[in-house]
């Protein structure tokens, strides 16, 4: 839940980002808890090397006060696009989204589609993505969320 409340103007769009202390508060919190999963040894076997910015910087250069972590993300902060296709299924992925040579991992998001759509992929991503959490699912034994 956003509570900063952006602005549309004739010159553009103002979004507010992190101009709410509730917003800082759970960003901070979103990064420290990814940071602290990232450092797991359960990640060691399938990454070589973590990125938290465009240079390079690793997961030891994030600032860790909140004032330092709160500039850091005011900096940082932007758009963010999913490249879409890079796990295609059937040459990547397999049934249930699994990542064909790999163990327990699944990838149901965009990078499995076999091609972008030429509009906004979303509607493609959910459908494609609930297909694939469905198989998973019944894979697991399981019933897949309505």
């Amino acid at each position: 839940r956003v509570e900063a409340q952006g602005r549309v103007t004739p010159v553009g769009v103002d979004r507010n980002w992190l101009d709410h202390p509730a917003d800082r508060r759970r960003l901070r919190h979103a990064v420290r808890t990814t940071a602290t999963m990232l450092a797991d040894d359960a990640f060691v076997p399938v990454v070589r090397q973590w990125f938290i910015d465009d240079v390079g910087a690793g997961l030891d250069q994030l600032p860790i006060g909140d004032e330092e972590l709160d500039g850091w993300l005011a900096d940082h902060l932007g758009g963010m696009y999913h490249a879409g296709c890079s796990a295609r299924f059937g040459a990547a992925v397999g049934p249930a989204g699994v990542v064909l040579g790999a163990r327990g991992l699944s990838i149901i998001d965009a990078a499995v589609l076999p091609d972008l759509p030429a509009c906004n992929p979303q509607v493609a991503v959910m459908a494609f993505a609930r297909w694939l959490a469905d198989d998973l699912a019944g894979a697991l034994g399981q019933r897949a969320i309505a």
